[in-house]
């Protein structure tokens, strides 16, 4: 929405979104792949410290599992939710001003930007 509409026009639609690489399960791997393997770990890694705590089964073990959960979903929610809240309404005040149209002129006329032969 910011820059171009080609964001909102998904595979298949026309000619310049046809390409093998372009499929939404290939591309996974070559765009994004590592975001979600460091997920993985990292959940697994805390799913394991707390299932270690919960195995030792004594009183100072049980209330260290409460203390992990609820200090993690405290800080998780400032420190992945607040900046993203904060990127989204900069760019829908953005988007709501105009600031971004002055350039839609020049970004959409591909071939200017994008020179050659689309096939």
């Amino acid at each position: 929405m910011a820059f171009s509409d080609i964001g909102f026009q998904p595979w298949g639609t026309n000619d310049r979104h046809r390409y093998l690489l372009e499929l939404p399960i290939i591309r996974y791997f070559y765009s994004g792949f590592t975001a979600h393997v460091f997920f993985g770990i990292a959940g697994y890694l805390t799913s394991l410290r707390l299932f270690q705590l919960l195995d030792k089964r004594d009183q100072t073990s049980q209330s260290k599992v409460l203390l992990n959960v609820s200090g993690a979903l405290f800080r998780r929610a400032f420190r992945l939710y607040l900046p993203v809240l904060i990127v989204t309404l900069i760019t829908a005040h953005y988007i709501h001003f105009g600031f971004y149209e002055g350039n839609r002129v020049y970004i959409t006329d591909h071939e200017k930007l994008f020179p050659g032969r689309l096939e």
